[in-house]
C-alpha cells in the first residue's frame, strides 16, 4: 500500500497547472441537495469528507460519498453526494 500512495503522492503532485489551481471548492451534498459542507482545497490537495448526516428519521442509512474517490488528489471542484440504503 505504501508503493501505491507513494505513487498518487507523485501524480499529484504532477498534475499540470491551470489558471485556477489556487484552491478548488468540494462540496458535500445531502440526497435533497441541501449543502451539508463546502471546504476549499488547493490544488492537488486532500479533502476529508465530514461524516454522513443522518438521515435515519426517513427510515435511511448512510452509506458513503459519491465522488469520494476525487479527494486524496483535488484537481478540479468536486460534488459528493450523500448515498444511503433504506
Amino acid at each position: 500500500m505504501k508503493i501505491i500512495a507513494t505513487t498518487l503522492a507523485a501524480l499529484c503532485l504532477a498534475l499540470p497547472a491551470t489558471a485556477n489551481n489556487a484552491a478548488h471548492t468540494v462540496t458535500f451534498r445531502k440526497m435533497n441537495g441541501t449543502v451539508l459542507q463546502r471546504v476549499e482545497v488547493e490544488h492537488g490537495g486532500t479533502a476529508v469528507a465530514p461524516a454522513g448526516p443522518d438521515e435515519s428519521a426517513n427510515g435511511l442509512t448512510f452509506q458513503r460519498w459519491d465522488g469520494a474517490e476525487k479527494l486524496a488528489c483535488v484537481a478540479d471542484d468536486v460534488t459528493c453526494w450523500a448515498l444511503y440504503e433504506a
